[in-house]
């Protein structure tokens, strides 16, 4: 009984439970009191007390369940649950062990339905308890796939909700490792041992960390003001920030790619961050400090840390190489300047060697390792060349291989390349000049010359200076010498042209006054390095040192004038005076060809001709100032060009045709001598004199044009029209050869003939050249027309001249005109070539027009006169015979045109005399014409209907259509095959289908004679049709046929052979009947009912041949 008892009061306790315990506890929460006081609190917490806290707070029933003995427990799951089962189906109690029985019959009257259904919660929990027993030691070593399997056998617990347990238990984890905001990186290998001991798959893993951050939301998100946490420094801050580091690396580690960004998408949502960059933001702040750590460690173990080891840090952080490029160059930066502190700013090997090895620890390129050394080393180097420079500014006697000294030690200590010095030392000696260059600028700007000049004699000092330190450095192998050479060209900043010639003027204007060859030279080199160029120098030279150096020199030429020195002491003055203030050669060259100009003016003034004395003073005088010849002809063509020109116009007007005779020609000679005018000047010079004397022949020349071409009339009112205006005088624009009679017979040729003769006696036409197989260029003039009438009335000038030349047909008197006249007047060669091959063709055509009207061919004594025309219009022989054949097919193609015009249907009579034109013009229609397709089938069916009626597409022997002739007819006219088949067909029916009801009508209006002759046509359409004429009316045949006979049978004899034969054929006709196998046959044998019936299908088309 007692045992009883025992078991039926634990029974009691179960179902108790049960009944009114049977949720899952949460675990405790804790809150914030103060951050020092959570902290404090959670030193010694740890993530597994999550799993102590659910057995504490499991409830009694699931304890007990979980508690009770081995075979009690396996009594109650596989006992009590199904009895339970069984008493709510109506089993009987008497089926179970008797206290089995007892038990079921206790707890089912107790339980009832409802409790029976609490007892599978309560073994859920039973399961959850076992399990969070087995994990709260924090060694999951024990654990393994077959426990996880024996547990929820155990509980008879399905896969899904086995699954949800384990999810919970790592969610509580979670939130219990969250306690502590704090990240360690232990953490991470925790979270990785309980997921394998629990065998969680990626989905159950996410699963548990969104529970997780539902937790932390509720508890740290939901009520919490936005500005505690906005600050990275607050608990509840932290914790969400440890929480996305923990989901995120997690999941990242032990799910698929697609699986972890579901995962943390969620975790974006339920902790309401910003983004998905806000939660990686948020990783990097987590990760970067325990990072920094480990970078802290690197720098104590250098030797021992790889690469390798501080990659797989950061992988184990999240971190990729690119996050950490910042931090690790402050690294090599910290180390850097650490090292040069504790060596007195200096980097030996030693340290060197350190930072190589930490830049291949962290990853630093060489590039950029090098690139942070210099950034920190180069200030350094910079203040001892600064300082060096300053020393040597303060006392200029001191020996600059001490201060070469003192750098290369420097470069030594910092253990610079020379490669890397020489980059600085350039830079600080580019500064150190600046600096006072600066401040000149500066005083120019506010126009302080007196300040100006003393900054710039500053730099002056700097620049000497720099200077020796280079050639110093240079010696030493520092400096390459091409640096050195191009040092001082960008030397100085870049400043306005203006500042620059102001600073320059303030330097020159003082070496003048000093007098000093030294410091002009240093002037001078000051030239290039304020990119002053020799016109920006020659400027300010002119206008500060002309004045006086022309004073000077013009004393010197006076005295030497007036006999006071001789002219090589006045040339020793001037020397001295130059060479003393170091005046530059192009300074006094500039000063010395204005003198000579002032000189030179003096005596050609008002287009004056120079006497030969004065001459000779001009060649003194440039022989003074040592001036070569070549080096003034420039000046004598501006000062005499005018009185040359002059005296070429005299001898151009002594002339009475215009040609400068050889006494006048040698005249201009020595003019030209007399001035120093080059041979080359004084060419252009006549030429340009032959065009003023050309003016009032072109306008002569035009005036006879217009006496040629314009009426009395138009002539008279010629200064009333404008030069633009129809040159043809009847307002037709006609540029043919029928120009008519103008108000006189002025020599138009003769005029341009004295044109020409002009140019050639003065030597004016370009010269040919006599080397055989040179190139043909077109011709150059070197004086025309061009310009003093507009270009059309040239063109009609040229246009009358070529016409009236060939109509006096004076042979070669007008081939010098003929050649050059459209040159003299400025016309293009190509404008000359259209007028002149116009013309040819004007010319060739009339002739050939009025050969093929009166002759319609061109016979073989025709040609002769043909190739002279040809010849003397310059037309090629390729040119002129196709000219010749385009005339003789268009003479075929009006013919023809003509004929079409007179009437829409040819008759037989106009077909042969189409073909008889074209036979005599040598043109065959059909192969060589390009007439429209249906001008062309016109034709052809009109000399096709012709040979059908006229009896000539019959063969003679047989009776039969000929498809000789037909097909000959076809290929006259150059119709396709099979285009002409159809027509020709359509055409017989047509034809025969007309004379047969023409003859009816006829016969009925009792018109014999019309009836015969469509009887006659009936008959000759019949041969070549496919079947019989349509008439309808028995009687009307036999009326048909009887006045056929009648008319042709005679009262005597009857009807001859060929009558006989012809009445045959129209019976036939009229009666329909069908020969030769039911249907007759065409020319060729091919049906002509067919729609593409061909006239002969051997013969080709020639056209198409």
């Amino acid at each position: 009984m007692a045992g009883s008892r025992t078991v039926l009061s634990f029974l009691a306790t179960v179902v108790v439970a049960l009944a009114f315990n049977p949720a899952i506890p949460a675990g405790k929460r804790w809150t914030t009191v103060s951050r020092g006081t959570v902290r404090r609190n959670l030193v010694e917490q740890k993530p597994t007390d999550a799993f102590q806290e659910l057995l504490e707070a499991g409830g009694d029933g699931p304890k007990l369940i979980k508690d009770m003995p081995s075979a009690l427990n396996t009594a109650v799951l596989n006992g009590v649950v199904p009895a339970l089962a069984a008493a709510a189906a109506g089993a009987s109690w008497a089926v179970l062990p008797p206290p089995v029985a007892a038990v079921a019959a206790y707890g089912g009257s107790i339980l009832g339905a409802q409790g029976r259904r609490k007892m599978v919660p309560a073994m859920d929990a039973a399961a959850k308890l076992e399990l969070a027993e087995l994990l709260a030691p924090g060694d999951y070593t024990s654990i393994t796939p077959t426990t996880l399997e024996a547990i929820q056998t155990k509980y008879k617990v399905p896969d899904e909700v086995f699954t949800d347990i384990k999810v919970d238990l790592y969610a509580k984890f979670l939130v219990a490792m969250l306690r502590s905001p704090e990240f360690k990186t232990s953490e991470l290998k925790e979270c990785a041992a309980l997921k394998e001991a629990l065998a969680m798959d990626g989905e159950a893993l996410g699963d548990a960390f969104f529970a997780c951050a539902e937790e932390i939301y509720t508890t740290k998100v939901a009520w919490t003001n936005t500005k505690v946490l906005e600050d990275p420094e607050s608990l509840e801050r932290m914790t969400l920030d440890k929480c996305a580091f923990l989901a995120s690396r997690v999941m990242g580690d032990h799910d698929t790619a697609e699986g972890a960004a579901y995962t943390l998408a969620r975790i974006v949502t339920i902790l309401q961050l910003e983004s998905k960059q806000d939660l990686e933001d948020r990783c990097f702040d987590v990760a970067m400090p325990l990072y920094q750590t480990a970078l802290d460690t690197v720098l104590t173990k250098l030797e021992s840390v790889t690469y390798d080891n501080l990659a797989k840090a950061r992988a184990s952080l999240g971190l990729s190489d690119r996050q950490v490029v910042e931090e690790h160059e402050s690294v090599f930066t910290n180390e850097l300047c650490s090292i040069m502190e504790k060596a007195d700013f200096q980097l030996d090997k030693d340290g060197v060697a350190r930072l190589a090895k930490l830049a291949e620890v962290l990853g630093v390129s060489d590039a950029d390792r090098e690139a942070m050394v210099l950034e920190q080393i180069i200030p350094v180097f910079e203040f001892d060349i600064n300082d060096v420079m300053a020393r040597m500014m303060e006392d200029p006697t001191a020996e600059v291989s001490e201060a070469v000294g003192v750098v290369c030690a420097r470069m030594a200590g910092l253990s610079m390349t020379p490669k890397q010095a020489q980059s600085v030392i350039v830079n600080c000696l580019k500064a150190n000049l600046a600096k006072p260059f600066e401040q000149a600028v500066s005083y120019a700007r506010v126009d302080n010359a007196k300040g100006a000049l003393g900054a710039m004699q500053a730099t002056l000092e700097s620049k000497e200076a720099a200077a020796i330190m280079l050639e110093a450095l240079e010696e030493n192998k520092l400096v390459p010498v091409e640096v050195v050479d191009e040092f001082f060209n960008s030397a100085l900043p870049p400043v306005s042209s203006s500042i620059a010639k102001q600073l320059y003027t303030g330097m020159l204007l003082d070496a003048l006054e000093a007098e000093e060859p030294e410091v002009m030279d240093a002037v001078a080199e000051l030239e290039p390095m304020l990119g002053l160029t020799d016109a920006d120098v020659l400027a300010i030279y002119n206008k500060e040192c002309g004045p006086v150096l022309n004073t000077k020199l013009k004393e010197n030429l006076w005295k030497m004038e007036k006999g006071e020195c001789s002219p090589e002491e006045a040339k020793q003055a001037l020397d001295e005076y130059t060479s003393a203030a170091r005046v530059p050669g192009k300074v006094l060259e500039s000063v010395s060809m204005s003198t000579y100009q002032e000189r030179l003016e003096s005596v050609t003034s008002e287009g004056k001709i120079m006497s030969k004395d004065e001459r000779a003073d001009l060649d003194n005088l440039r022989t003074f100032l040592s001036i070569a010849d070549a080096d003034v002809l420039h000046l004598h063509l501006a000062a005499s060009s005018d009185a040359y020109k002059k005296s070429c116009a005299e001898a151009f007007s002594a002339a009475s045709n215009g040609i400068v005779s050889a006494e006048y020609r040698e005249g201009l000679a020595k003019v030209a001598d007399r001035l120093m005018i080059s041979e080359e000047d004084a060419s252009k010079l006549f030429n340009l004199a032959a065009r003023a004397h050309l003016e009032p022949m072109a306008k002569k020349l035009v005036d006879v044009f217009e006496r040629n071409v314009l009426t009395k009339e138009q002539y008279a009112q010629k200064h009333g029209t404008d030069d633009g205006e129809d040159f043809t005088g009847d307002g037709t624009g006609d540029k043919s050869l029928g120009i008519g009679e103008g108000s006189g017979n002025a020599d138009l040729p003769g005029a341009c003939l004295a044109l020409a003769q002009f140019f050639e006696g003065n030597g004016l036409l370009p010269e040919e050249s006599d080397e055989e197989g040179a190139k043909e260029e077109s011709p150059k003039y070197a004086v025309t027309a061009s310009g003093l009438f507009q270009e059309k009335m040239f063109e009609e000038l040229f246009r009358t001249f070529k016409v009236k030349s060939m109509q006096e047909q004076a042979g070669s008197k007008y081939d010098l005109a003929a050649k050059h006249l459209g040159g003299l007047l400025g016309l293009p060669e190509g404008v000359t070539d259209r007028i002149t091959s116009e013309l040819g063709a004007d010319v060739y055509k009339n002739f050939v027009g009025q050969l093929l009207n009166t002759k319609g061919t061109v016979e073989p004594g025709d040609f002769q006169q043909l190739v002279t025309i040809q010849q003397s219009l310059g037309m090629g022989e390729d040119e002129a015979m196709e000219l010749l054949w385009s005339l003789k097919k268009g003479f075929v193609a009006k013919k023809i045109e003509s004929a079409l015009s007179v009437t829409t249907n040819p008759d037989g009579s106009t077909i042969a005399e189409i073909k008889a034109v074209a036979k005599r013009a040598g043109v065959d229609i059909g192969s060589d014409m390009e007439l429209e397709a249906k001008t062309l089938m016109k034709l052809f069916l009109a000399d096709a209907k012709d040979a059908v009626l006229s009896g000539r597409g019959l063969d003679k022997a047989t009776g039969e259509p000929s498809p000789e002739v037909l097909s000959q007819v076809q290929e006259d006219w150059g119709v396709e095959t099979d285009v002409a088949g159809g027509a020709f067909e359509e055409m017989v029916k047509s034809g025969l289908a007309k004379a047969a009801e023409q003859a009816q009508g006829a016969l009925q209006r009792d018109d014999q004679k019309t009836a015969l002759e469509a009887l006659e046509e009936l008959i000759a359409f019949s041969p070549f049709a496919g079947e019989g004429a349509k008439v309808e009316n028995e009687a009307m045949k036999v009326d048909l046929v009887k006045v056929y006979k009648d008319a042709k049978a005679d009262y005597v004899e009857g009807l001859n052979e060929e009558d006989a034969k012809k009445l045959e054929t129209l019976e036939a006709a009229l009666g329909a009947s069908v020969l030769h196998e039911g249907r007759r046959k065409s020319p060729i044998g091919t049906p002509l009912s067919h729609a593409a019936t061909k006239i002969n299908r051997t013969q080709k088309n020639p056209k198409a041949a």
